[in-house]
């Protein structure tokens, strides 16, 4: 199988090729607002339930209103989660006159651009925008070499400038949640000023990093990862695009980084292709736009845009097309790990406008619809996934059909419906939760024009893309969950399954083409007697070649408490080729408590274990099957019990008193259908008000024996 990257899972919008066949509850039109987003944050949240990315607000019925964010909204202090704040400050430290400390990462800026600015987290500092410079590079070769002016920096809000460091160019910083971003923001034609060798191949930005002694960078498919000492990846410097004046936050593959080290010293060469920006007809400002993000391994492509020319990184998702002929495709990961197990009474959906170009109506419409991968696991190869975005196939229906994409900064909330709300619910409750959803325009071909919308990436905090899911928590367990499902890559899904499951009467097969998080819960069921042995047969299936081996393990929650313990363990198999059967000798026991109970099925690669305290943890590869068992009581039980005890008066009309030699300390009342209807301290039962009929009586004497018996209520 592939090792795909390992990054952080939640949930993921796609913005897909031609719009399939609606879902039936899809809605044409613009854009509803049953919850408002802006009522809720006026609210407490509950501080218990958040994580980095979420918060939970309290109803008057008890339900609770989620509001999950595509990105980082809070930020670690001391075990507390706590509001991201991305004002930048006055400050004195050192060399630094601007500051903001509240945020992901601690950024210092000098009063001017000579002055450089500073990264600082727990792990250490980097000192950045040092000697920065601007070049033309022919065949390797810099010419024309201008070196920074000491521009003084001004502030407003979130944004510090340093205007003209190089003619007709202003560095711009701005800070995001987990990010900060730098455009060189050209604002005229810069060869007018720096003249440009006729034969050269980039306009270069150039700038030097101070790395903590023993930190290292690393070229990968997304930017420049900087890893601490501990091979930790502390930040992401994105592969930057440069955009022109109109088409603000596209990807085009326009501009490459390079990353050269020397010592301590990272040397960072942001590269504008001369035939892109020197190409006629150009407009201006023109924004090349490098960034960098801390810890990305939690932080990166919660948000992800890809182009038909096979272009792409984290940023803001788009649908649509650009005069260019580009066509352009997007992701939006919402981590919904926060929520438990719960009845989903309704979803939402809220996306900001970034920019947008053209009219959409019924005839260009951008369709919400559910994705059935995870598809930030293997965002290392921008092609494949413009291709799996793409493919209708790859979804399941439309929640809603968006014919308005509004202006820009406002914010658009979208219903998506009874199902939406339906398929929430199926990915709840488990460590790597996620919910897909895909965004995708709905024609193909015509004119190259401008018709697109992009929304705001997952870093801008309260104006991120939105998941709001009103939920009643159902009190279940856990859900355990396997990264990558049965899936080696996106569609490539028939590797370390479960295709059949037998106890007694129950005789389950199931496919092994599980997406994440590869769970699964089953209405198959059978009963079983206390104090009775039966085989549970489990067959592992892998489709590779050569074969993947695997394990599995099985769990029955015998006391139907919602949590799996040490003696609920059934055991663990060998390592199992494609097609083998394991069999557990499974014994009820006698303290089993009666009626249901839920029977657990697991399988993982073979690199990984499963061991009894697994029932619920978060794995790779493999999946999980759950069925619901019913226990019943074995009456030669009773009799053996009645050669100790006395129960009287049986049948009864109503009291009934349970007499033992050792003393009884509580008894549990179950009708014939194995549910149970009554619970009491001592030793006697009142059963007056209950109708006639067969009862039995699950008794626990004080030194923990629990035998049953059968009572008639006359």
């Amino acid at each position: 199988m592939k090792n795909p990257i390992n990054v952080m899972i939640a949930v993921v919008a796609l913005f897909s090729g031609t719009l399939g066949v609606a879902a039936q509850n899809a809605q044409p039109g613009a854009h509803t607002s049953t919850l408002s987003l802006e009522d809720l944050r006026k609210r407490n949240d509950d501080p218990s339930r958040r994580d980095s990315s979420s918060k939970h607000y309290l109803n008057g019925n008890g339900s609770y209103t989620a509001v999950v964010a595509s990105g980082p909204i809070h930020y670690d202090v001391n075990g507390n989660w706590v509001d991201i704040n991305t004002k930048i400050n006055t400050v004195s430290t050192g060399i630094y006159a601007y500051s903001n400390t509240s945020n992901m990462m601690e950024s210092y800026f000098g009063g001017n651009a000579n002055a450089g600015i500073m990264s600082k987290t727990t792990e250490g500092e980097v000192r950045e925008f040092i000697a920065p410079t601007m070049y033309w590079e022919t065949n390797g070769q810099a010419s024309a070499k201008l070196n920074a002016a000491a521009s003084p920096a001004s502030v407003s809000g979130n944004i510090l400038q340093y205007h003209e460091i190089f003619p007709a160019v202003t560095a711009k910083y701005t800070l995001l949640n987990g990010k900060r971003k730098l455009v060189y923001v050209i604002e005229s034609p810069v060869q007018n000023s720096l003249a440009a060798p006729s034969a050269a191949d980039y306009l270069v930005f150039e700038e030097k990093l101070e790395l903590p002694s023993g930190w290292a960078h690393k070229s990968t498919a997304k930017g420049i990862i900087v890893n601490d000492r501990n091979g930790k990846a502390i930040y992401l410097y994105e592969n930057p695009f440069s955009n022109e004046a109109g088409h603000e936050y596209l990807y085009e593959d326009n501009t490459v980084m390079e990353g050269i080290q020397s010592g301590n010293l990272l040397t960072i060469k942001i590269k504008v292709k001369t035939e892109w920006l020197l190409a006629a007809g150009r407009s201006y400002p023109i924004m090349v736009d490098p960034a960098a993000t801390v810890y990305p391994d939690n932080a990166e492509f919660w948000t992800v845009q890809m182009n038909s020319a096979g272009a792409g990184g984290t940023g803001s998702p788009a649908a649509g097309r650009a005069s260019t002929g580009t066509w352009y495709r997007g992701a939006i990961l919402f981590n919904t790990a926060s929520i438990p197990v719960a009845t989903v009474n309704s979803a939402q959906i809220a996306l900001t406008t970034g920019n947008a170009a053209g009219t959409f109506s019924t005839e260009y419409p951008v369709g919400i619809t559910q994705s059935k991968y995870a598809i930030v696991n293997w965002a290392d190869d921008f092609t494949e996934l413009y291709d799996y975005v793409t493919d209708p196939a790859n979804t399941t229906g439309d929640y809603v059909m968006i014919t308005n994409a509004g202006t820009v900064g406002t914010t658009n909330t979208y219903s998506i419906g009874v199902q939406g709300a339906l398929d929430v619910a199926s990915k709840l409750g488990s460590a790597d939760s996620f919910f897909c959803v895909t965004l995708r325009q709905g024609w193909t071909g015509g004119a190259a024009v401008d018709r697109f919308v992009v929304y705001r990436d997952h870093t801008f905090g309260a104006t991120a893309p939105q998941l709001i899911v009103n939920y009643t928590a159902t009190g279940e367990g856990c859900r355990p969950s396997h990264l990558y499902g049965n899936c080696a890559a996106i569609g490539d899904c028939d590797y370390v399954g479960i295709s059949n499951v037998q106890l007694n009467t129950l005789n389950s097969t199931s496919g092994y083409a599980n997406v994440p998080i590869g769970y699964s819960s089953f209405t198959n069921t059978t009963t079983v007697t206390l104090t009775n042995s039966y085989n549970l047969s489990v067959k592992y299936q892998d489709g590779g070649s050569p074969v993947n081996q695997g394990l599995v393990a099985a769990w029955i929650d015998w006391n139907n408490d919602r949590i799996f313990t040490a003696n609920e363990y059934i055991g663990t198999s060998g390592l199992l080729n494609n097609n083998q059967v394991h069999t557990f000798n499974v014994t009820v026991p006698q303290t089993a408590t009666l009626g249901q109970a839920t029977l657990r099925v697991r399988s993982v690669f073979s690199d990984e274990t499963l061991a009894a305290a697994d029932a619920c943890s978060a794995k790779d590869y493999g999946e999980t099957e759950d069925y619901k068992i019913t226990i019943q009581t074995n009456l030669g039980i009773a009799d053996n019990a009645l050669n100790t005890v006395a129960i009287f008066p049986n049948p009864t009309t109503g009291l009934v008193t349970v007499q033992s030699q050792d003393p009884v300390k509580s008894i549990s009342i179950y009708n014939l259908l194995g549910q149970k209807v009554l619970d009491v301290k001592g030793a006697t039962v009142d059963l007056s008000n209950y109708p006639a009929g067969g009862y039995i009586l699950s008794v626990e004497t004080a030194n923990s024996h629990v035998f049953t018996t059968k009572v008639i209520r006359k």
